[in-house]
């Protein structure tokens, strides 16, 4: 092999490279396009789940007052027996 590449051989590793490139490139956006619907996803599960929890606190807020009314009509009706 001589000491200096020739012109076509220096175009075909430059378009070899080019293809790798695009290829990286395409393999890039791919991986991408998965992280961003993934994420989608997540956004989607965590809003269910905030929704979930807050209908959860409010039922358990009404039986913590349904429990404190109860409690207090016991304890009057108690101390009014004595």
């Amino acid at each position: 092999m001589s000491g200096t590449p020739s012109v076509e051989n220096l175009a075909r590793q430059l378009a070899v490279l080019e293809e790798r490139m695009n290829t990286h490139q395409a393999e890039y956006e791919s991986a991408l396009d998965r992280l961003r619907a993934d994420m989608a996803l997540m956004k989607m599960d965590a809003a269910t789940r905030d929704a979930e929890l807050a209908k959860r606190d409010k039922v358990n807020i009404q039986w913590n007052i349904g429990l404190a009314v109860a409690m207090t009509t016991l304890i009057i009706g108690a101390i009014a027996i004595l």
